[in-house]
């Protein structure tokens, strides 16, 4: 069966294969699979993460977002291996990718910091949606194989191995930058969004140079699972403070709270900032390193995208405007919640569509 949706012209189509030898999704097809992903993941995963939240994430994982990948694949006859890159990885880049994750965490931290400063300078408030952390070892390890392996393994067949890679005749970096835009928006909250760019923007070039979807996996595994460990140790921290009457519940409220800092002697702030500033130019270091080496090494394992569209016909477009207004009304809403703002339609909308 072939591809009906692979692109608004068949010439261009056909042009784009001979280039790369083989056929890949288009540009509406990847937009129609966009908004799909999108509404499942609203209408349906919220709905079973309320039910049972560790079940209904690896339900709306592999049944909500890697599932319908696949199926168009499977359905229009693309060769699995060759679009989603199902490349051997390298050992040694696979040991540069979990440092340049690792030391890439702190980096990203410092924007959030400052993305979330921002926000809450405009409404007053952030409110701080999280997976509950572990409380013991076991719950560690099932955090970390649904948080980390569920959502690094479905998520990146998805984006990075059937969008990102639709979206290559566009260009490699447009590519990139776009796929990790759509990746931001589809986690619906846009206190984490240039977060999840980032990260996105890293995991896309991380498979673009390797030409392995595996790279993209190990480095969502890699900082999602570091975020899970860290949670767990912060949990642990909180009640060993709480216990002690040392402890603060600001965060427990769904709000960040600064005054720690702003409370803190002159001295005491600049020797604060200038011990983090020492960590983060140090983690930006090794950073450097490890994408030199990692660059370095991927230099014949790359392959370049041929370039076959520079202007897009916004027919090609039409297929993201679902997905895309879903998640922008949802952006909406948060943003009169965190203003106090309660807008009776819009509430009964939620309801209806099984929001709230």
């Amino acid at each position: 069966m072939e591809d009906v949706f692979a692109n608004n012209t068949e010439d261009t189509q056909k042009n784009y294969s001979v280039n790369i030898g083989f056929r890949t999704p288009g540009l509406f097809s990847i937009g129609l699979l966009y908004s799909i992903t999108v509404l499942l993941l609203l209408l349906v995963g919220s709905r079973l993460q309320r039910t049972d939240l560790y079940l209904g994430i690896l339900i709306t994982e592999i049944g909500l977002i890697m599932l319908p990948a696949l199926i168009l694949l499977i359905l229009f006859r693309y060769d699995l291996r060759k679009v989603i890159r199902l490349n051997r990885l390298k050992l040694v880049n696979a040991f540069y990718i979990i440092g340049i994750m690792c030391f890439a965490l702190p980096l990203a931290g410092v924007l959030n910091i400052i993305n979330l400063l921002v926000i809450k300078n405009i409404f007053g408030k952030i409110i701080i949606n999280q997976p509950p952390a572990a409380n013991d070892l076991p719950g560690l390890l099932i955090s970390i194989l649904v948080i980390g392996a569920s959502a690094g393994i479905c998520e990146e067949v998805l984006f990075r191995g059937v969008i990102q890679r639709g979206l290559e005749r566009l260009g490699a970096v447009r590519a990139i930058l776009l796929t990790a835009f759509l990746f931001g928006l589809m986690h619906v909250d846009f206190q984490k969004l240039l977060g999840t760019f980032i990260l996105g923007v890293l995991i896309g070039f991380i498979v673009y140079r390797t030409n392995s979807i595996y790279g993209g996996m190990l480095a969502h595994f890699t900082n999602n699972s570091i975020a899970v460990l860290l949670a767990f140790a912060f949990n642990k921290l909180a009640k060993l403070m709480e216990s002690s009457g040392l402890g603060n519940n600001s965060a427990a409220k769904g709000d960040l709270d600064f005054s720690a800092i702003t409370a803190l002697a002159p001295e005491q702030l600049v020797a604060v900032i200038v011990f983090w500033g020492i960590v983060v130019l140090g983690c930006a270091a090794l950073f450097t390193v490890f994408m030199v080496l990692f660059v370095n090494n991927t230099s014949k394992t790359v392959v370049k995208a041929e370039r076959e569209l520079n202007h897009i016909d916004a027919r090609l477009l039409i297929g993201f405007a679902p997905g895309t207004a879903a998640v922008i009304f949802i952006y909406v809403v948060q943003g009169l919640k965190m203003k106090g703002i309660s807008i009776p339609i819009i509430e009964s909308l939620l309801v209806m569509l099984g929001l709230k």
